[in-house]
């Protein structure tokens, strides 16, 4: 079976265990400083790629492919995007916290769109707020081969990046 985005729904309740998570984390490092040394978990990728393949949808992230339609793309892509006229583009999704640091590997390289999302500090905030996504556009013109960067040095080195925020505190009716 082909693996299923979640649901507006889901994204939410994910939202919600993330955040009492790294609440947790955030009063066990008030109450004793030991606790700085466990590390906040990784952001689960169905999480940032059910967002990204959610805005796509919406037309609220790479409007070029407004007439695309987007489903997970296995092996090839964490997204695909087929156009009308047949043609496919790979979008790979990477997520960071407040570190905002990632590791690009040869497929975010090698493919057509690299979505960086942002969440910054929204996992330990408990008030809705936007989550800056970046957008860049044949990774390979900027970087050659893989590498750890941070969000400030990719600003920085990529002319052409795309940038804009989402919002991901969806309606719970959905």
């Amino acid at each position: 079976m082909a693996r299923q985005p979640l649901s507006r729904r889901e994204i939410n309740t994910m939202i919600s265990l993330l955040r009492d998570v790294f609440g947790y984390l955030d009063h066990l490092r008030v109450q004793d400083p030991l606790a700085k040394h466990i590390q906040y978990p990784k952001l689960p990728s169905l999480l940032s790629e059910s967002i990204v393949l959610n805005s796509l949808k919406e037309g609220a992230l790479l409007p070029e492919l407004a007439t695309a339609s987007f489903a997970f793309g296995g092996r090839r892509a964490d997204i695909m995007a087929q156009l009308p006229d047949g043609n496919e583009q790979t979008i790979e999704v990477k997520a960071t916290g407040k570190s905002a640091f990632q590791y690009f590997g040869k497929k975010d390289i090698g493919c057509d769109f690299l979505v960086w999302v942002n969440f910054g500090t929204y996992f330990h905030a408990r008030e809705t707020q936007p989550v800056e996504a970046c957008v860049i556009h044949q990774p390979s013109r900027y970087f050659r081969q893989p590498l750890k960067v941070t969000l400030a040095k990719v600003k920085s080195e990529v002319p052409v990046l795309q940038t804009c925020q989402i919002e991901i505190g969806i309606d719970q009716t959905q």
